[in-house]
């Protein structure tokens, strides 16, 4: 649930007439009360699951969860390569990983507008109770990972410096929209990572008189994702 206040209403069929309410955070009984109408406010802690339960005379009635939002964010980012050892087989820096592909849908419902987000990895889905709320979606490139130094060595090759990781490439978007443009409710970052730096060359061996092996070469840039809208 994206909003700020720690007030969450809960509505659903309830029971018709008086009837046994219970809210739970993990194997905690957080609240217990009896209830009549069709909702029920209760105070919720941000980042923390929450459990609700209702009962008639005949047991549990309905069910569910929920989670006040921590931070409006939803981050699928690559990840950063791993930098260069270095030794005799000095190593290059490692590719920065790209960003992953979210698959959206962006849907009105009478409770509020929904918004659901899919990776291979994960599964989020939002409900805005607040207006002119925006979810930042971050997709970007994983940076390159640096490449290790040169080593003062008996010989040139181990003297120059490694290439720098390349760029992870930024992740698409792809958002299904039925009857809102989607600008309103998210903010989308796809950019690409940053290219890892090239290791530094050492001075080669007898004696630094005999030069200095060259640095080596940065990693090589990533493109940006994009977005891909389909309006239903």
């Amino acid at each position: 649930m994206l909003q700020h206040s720690t007030q969450v209403e809960l509505r659903g069929h309830f029971p018709k007439g008086i009837y046994r309410a219970e809210l739970w955070r993990a194997e905690t009984l957080v609240q217990r009360q009896t209830l009549q109408g069709s909702s029920w406010t209760v105070t919720a802690d941000p980042g923390k699951e929450y459990l609700w339960k209702v009962y008639d005379s005949k047991g549990i009635h309905q069910e569910g969860r929920f989670q006040v939002a921590a931070e409006f964010r939803f981050s699928a980012d690559g990840a950063n390569g791993r930098p260069g050892t270095k030794g005799i087989t000095s190593q290059e820096g490692g590719a920065g990983e790209p960003g992953a592909q979210i698959d959206a849908e962006l849907r009105r419902y009478p409770d509020g507008m929904h918004l659901t987000l899919r990776t291979r990895k994960q599964r989020r889905h939002y409900l805005f109770v607040e207006p002119k709320l925006r979810l930042a979606v971050s997709s970007r490139g994983g940076n390159g990972g640096a490449g290790a130094d040169g080593l003062a060595w008996h010989g040139y090759n181990p003297s120059k410096g490694r290439k720098g990781g390349d760029a992870g490439w930024g992740g698409n978007l792809i958002i299904t929209t039925h009857d809102a443009p989607w600008r309103d409710y998210l903010e989308v970052d796809l950019r690409p990572g940053e290219p890892g730096p090239g290791g530094k060359g050492a001075a080669w061996a007898p004696s630094p008189e005999h030069g200095y092996g060259p640095d080596g070469p940065h990693g090589n840039f990533g493109g940006g994702g994009r977005v891909v809208t389909k309006i239903d």
